[in-house]
């Protein structure tokens, strides 16, 4: 889904869900928002309807999100809606000629 300012439409962003499981009732969240247009809480109000459409809408039991561990602002993100560090995959993403850590982030719809 795009994110975009509701009085100019312009586009700031993108969130989605991906790996989507009914069976399970579960998917993860993705969000990026254009670099300039960062720290203005766009990522955190679309976050925040992004949930609430995942567990009234979808009926889903648990969302999660994959953040490699030197996205500070992403992680800090995802803590703010109480998403929890369920555990770390060594050396996942090989980018820029180096392996990062990914961290897994869980939130269950109780």
């Amino acid at each position: 889904m795009v994110i975009a300012d509701n009085k100019t439409n312009k586009s700031l962003g993108i969130i989605d869900l991906f790996d989507f499981n009914p069976q399970h009732k579960r998917a993860g969240i993705g969000v990026l928002i254009i670099e300039n247009e960062q720290h203005k809480g766009y990522a955190s109000e679309a976050l925040s309807l992004l949930i609430d459409y995942s567990f009234n809408q979808l009926n889903l039991h648990q969302i999660f999100a994959n953040i490699t561990t030197d996205n500070k602002n992403s992680i800090q993100l995802f803590k703010k809606y109480n998403f929890t560090k369920i555990g770390v995959k060594k050396e996942w993403i090989y980018t820029q000629g180096k392996f990062k850590d990914e961290v897994l982030f869980q939130l269950l719809n109780t």
